[in-house]
């Protein structure tokens, strides 16, 4: 086995903008000795591997996590924001190419020049546009070339920062046995909820994010959106400010300042216990028994509230399932 890192020259998206018309894999003598032992100066042959699809998956994951990142050509360079739309090619072709199948064969060429250059070119499938170099991250991918036999495999692994790569074991790169996401399907009691609940019942709540598709889901329903709720045109306010409140509406010479203030401010009043309404009167050198009166203007204020507009529609974001997983990770 023979791991590949993959540098700038080989990546399409780059940590930083620069110009590269490069539309090639470049290829060491020793990997080349590995899969072309028979090519020589000067020739090109056909060449073939075995290919993952949980592979090409991930990285359009880790690539989307890791932005930005740029792609450049041989005039310019440009950044890759993070507008979904920007991956659905990639991910198309991926569908495209693999098909329903975990695995398969990619064929392509190999060059071997005279100047001792070795690369692998015509990399883009005709049928599905699929191609290896775009899914390739300056220093944060790697491919790992093995041959059993008369098969070459591909397995490209990427990782969000390069501290955290750790080799995979030579099982794992021969079986594929790598960690996949879980979609459970069938029908209304066929035990879905049971399997799930055993598999998360070991897990902190707070990890554990629920979701059910179905024929009407959408973005909104799994990614989230902003919709229109109502609140109060009045803020709810603390104890120290309601002091201040009631104190203004006293030196204003206002008649029944009591009755006005626990009318106007009773949302935030209502909820308070007797004795913090009783430490706000007598801050503002009402007695204690001025509790009563208070407690008739709250039930005024509610009850005009429950006849008058008092509430406004604003428009905020509410996250769904996926957003709450994503920000919790």
């Amino acid at each position: 086995m023979i791991i590949k890192q993959i540098h700038s020259q080989d990546a399409v998206y780059k940590s930083s903008p620069r110009k590269s018309g490069e539309t090639s894999l470049n290829i060491s003598n020793e990997l080349s000795l590995l899969i072309a032992p028979s090519l020589t100066k000067g020739n090109n042959m056909p060449i073939s591997f075995t290919l993952y699809r949980e592979d090409y998956l991930r990285a359009i994951g880790v690539i989307f996590n890791s932005l930005p990142l740029y792609v450049s050509s041989s005039n310019s360079s440009s950044v890759v924001d993070e507008n979904p739309n920007s991956f659905f090619k990639d991910f198309q072709s991926i569908c495209s190419f693999f098909g329903e199948k975990t695995k398969k064969t990619y064929s392509v060429n190999i060059y071997y020049r005279d100047d001792g250059r070795i690369y692998l070119n015509a990399l883009e499938d005709k049928t599905s546009h699929f191609n290896i170099r775009h899914f390739l991250v300056e220093e944060k991918s790697s491919l790992l070339f093995e041959k059993v036999g008369n098969e070459i495999t591909i397995r490209l692994n990427t990782v969000l920062d390069k501290e955290q790569d750790i080799p995979l074991s030579q099982d794992q790169i021969i079986s594929g046995n790598l960690p996949l996401q879980q979609i459970f399907y069938g029908a209304p009691g066929t035990g879905k909820s049971h399997t799930i609940n055993e598999i998360t019942e070991q897990q902190p709540k707070e990890n554990v994010f629920r979701t059910t598709f179905h024929p009407d889901s959408d973005y909104s329903t799994f990614v989230g959106c902003y919709k229109p709720t109502m609140i109060s045109k009045e803020p709810l306010y603390k104890v120290g400010e309601l002091i201040n409140k009631l104190s203004e509406i006293k030196t204003s010479g206002a008649t029944y300042p009591c009755h006005k203030f626990a009318a106007k401010y009773w949302e935030s009043l209502k909820d308070l216990s007797a004795d913090e309404v009783k430490k706000i009167l007598t801050a503002c050198g009402f007695t204690e028994s001025m509790a009563v009166e208070t407690g008739k203007g709250i039930a005024i204020g509610e009850d005009f509230a429950k006849k008058t507009d008092n509430k406004k529609i604003v428009y905020s974001f509410v996250p769904q399932s996926f957003t709450k997983a994503y920000l919790r990770a």
